[in-house]
């Protein structure tokens, strides 16, 4: 329960915020941009990521800052620039956020990168070879599936990526039992995601 208190407090605080007192007496304040904190937690800003960093504050399903963990990998082959490392992280947790059944429940809780394994990519694409060969065997008869895995197989899967970033995260299914997932991206050297 939170008891409205729309007066200013100019010494600590901008013009634009405002604050609330919750039933404890804890003081939250809005910031102009929708985001709040308790007063007496520090002033952590979101999206501060950075490989010196074991964390960095990111926002869940609702907008609400959450503190996320952070790591890499030790001799990266390829150092991205705060500036890229920060674009690729935030791709990966906006598309992560989507690929929950409720996305208001996604909750971000865990980034690593480590460095891009062109073995895991061929491991993925035979995988899909071999289920899709199951689905077409079932649906199209054993010829016409051994024929399309042929023809598929003959495709090749290009990817220019240099590193994986994977997101852990947790999020709510269709009945609400909450369940931690995990979600992979290969990431390029301008940071942008070729393959999930």
């Amino acid at each position: 329960m939170i008891a409205l208190g729309l007066f200013l407090y100019s010494k600590e605080l901008s013009s634009a915020d405002v604050f609330a007192i919750t039933t404890q007496g804890d003081k939250v304040i809005l910031r102009d941009d929708g985001t709040w904190y308790y007063e007496n937690q520090k002033r952590e800003e979101k999206h501060q990521i950075s490989y010196s960093k074991a964390h960095f504050f990111a926002e869940d399903g609702y907008g609400k800052l959450v503190k996320v963990e952070f790591s890499s990998e030790e001799g990266l082959a390829i150092k991205f620039e705060e500036k890229i490392l920060k674009k690729a992280v935030l791709t990966a947790l906006s598309k992560t956020k989507y690929k929950a059944k409720n996305p208001l429940s996604y909750i971000p809780r865990k980034v690593h990168v480590r460095s891009y394994d062109a073995n895991q990519e061929a491991e993925t694409w035979k995988k899909f070879l071999d289920d899709q060969y199951k689905k077409n065997l079932k649906e199209f008869g054993e010829k016409t599936a051994t024929s399309l895995r042929e023809s598929m197989s003959k495709l090749t899967t290009y990817s220019n990526g240099v590193a994986n970033i994977s997101v852990n995260w947790l999020a709510k299914n269709a009945y609400g039992a909450e369940g931690e997932e995990a979600s992979i991206y290969t990431v390029n050297k301008e940071g942008d995601i070729v393959s999930e």
